[in-house]
């Protein structure tokens, strides 16, 4: 929001958000809320709001990729989206699977996807392997 320029217009995009996705903060609102505030006139102080490499980093679900060697992709396509993470680095994103695969082991790695998965609203640092459920 600091890039928003018409802040009223983008909070009111932001609370339509809200309503319209079932997973708020997700990366799929945000870019919903970036097209529609611009749909409707508003505009960035800055030009890149970040979305453009995550966009590009292929995110899939961390279980089947684990358990059966299945490439299932996140997003607004699959309303079944569960636990995610890139399979390929774009600048800044988030650690990779194959990245959290040489610092962790498969085990751990699912135990906390599966985690994820039963309590959508809780908060993964996939980084250090720790799970803060929802409240």
């Amino acid at each position: 929001m600091e890039n928003a320029i018409n802040k009223t217009l983008y909070k009111k995009v932001v609370k339509d958000a809200k309503t319209k996705f079932d997973v708020w903060p997700s990366a799929y609102a945000s870019m919903w809320v970036q097209r529609e505030y611009q749909k409707l006139g508003g505009t960035y102080s800055k030009k890149d709001t970040g979305l453009k490499d995550w966009r590009q980093s292929k995110w899939i679900q961390v279980l089947p990729l684990l358990q059966d060697g299945k490439i299932i992709e996140c997003g607004a396509d699959n309303k079944e989206t569960k636990a995610c993470r890139p399979i390929i680095r774009s600048a800044d994103t988030s650690i990779t699977i194959q990245e959290l695969l040489e610092l962790y082991s498969v085990e751990d790695i699912i135990k906390l996807a599966k985690k994820k998965n039963a309590d959508m609203d809780g908060r993964v640092d996939w980084k250090n392997l720790k799970f803060t459920p929802s409240k």
